[in-house]
């Protein structure tokens, strides 16, 4: 099986010593990752190794683009790595819950970038709730849709193909989340280094899930495999059969935004 060979060397982050003549990794100016990474103490060349992508690796090059000390910097990566989100919201016909929803949406606690999909059914609602989208969503919004879906079997799978983010977040009829959920997200992902694949709440109407796990599983739609034979179940069903070393990656709602 291949794997993920990645070290520290050559970000701007990693903070050094000389040993016997050679640059050794003593630290990592944001937030000391290198050793949520690399949990069991590998290196290379002197520095930390692992088998996992850091998303906040810099090279000179960047840092110099920037024209930033490297204390500024370590606040300016740290923004450019927030967990990007799409919202899919399943519209509930009551305009004012919907108003407060695209609020809490827009004003998140931190300023991460959004795209929003609104699945309405009813024709007469498009107008008001298309001009309410444009006046509520302006805070790093990448984009937002207003679809009109006829079969409710497959409304959150057509809207899924307009997801554009790392991560998305399916919301039923009336379903209202924190302005504290994009933070939360961040501080999983981002400082606590915990990897998260799905989560849903207990009355299985909030879902937050890693886009590309659920495009490449074809979400709830039948998933054409490789030998030709097609996988008629659940986004779910399909997710339970992944093997994973991390456990953790799949959890509940109410672990991962409500503690």
């Amino acid at each position: 099986m291949n794997e993920i060979d990645f070290c520290c060397k050559g970000c701007v982050f990693a903070e050094t010593v000389m040993v016997m003549g050679q640059e050794t990794q003593t630290g990592c100016m944001v937030d000391n990752r290198h050793k949520k990474l690399s949990k069991d103490n590998k290196t290379k060349d002197g520095y930390s190794q692992f088998n996992r992508f850091c998303n906040t690796y810099r090279p000179n090059a960047w840092l110099q683009e920037n024209n930033q000390s490297l204390t500024d910097a370590v606040e300016t990566v740290k923004k450019e790595v927030y967990p990007r989100t799409t919202f899919i919201i399943k519209f509930n016909k009551d305009l004012e819950f919907l108003q407060n929803l695209l609020n809490t949406i827009n004003n998140q606690t931190i300023d991460n970038r959004k795209f929003v999909v609104v699945i309405n059914d009813q024709v007469e609602y498009n107008v008001v709730v298309f001009d309410m989208m444009s006046k509520a969503l302006t805070n790093n919004i990448g984009g937002f849709n207003l679809m009109q879906v006829v079969d409710t079997n497959k409304e959150f799978d057509e809207a899924f193909a307009n997801a554009k983010n790392g991560w998305t977040i399916f919301l039923e009829e009336g379903e209202m989340i924190e302005t504290n959920l994009a933070e939360k997200l961040n501080r999983r992902v981002n400082q606590e280094m915990r990897r998260i694949v799905y989560a849903q709440d207990a009355s299985g109407k909030k879902t937050i899930v890693q886009s590309a796990i659920y495009k490449a599983l074809g979400g709830n739609q039948p998933l054409l495999r490789s030998d030709g034979t097609v996988d008629t179940r659940s986004f779910v069903e399909k997710l339970q059969d992944m093997t994973s070393e991390d456990s953790d990656s799949i959890t509940t709602w109410e672990t991962l935004f409500d503690a």
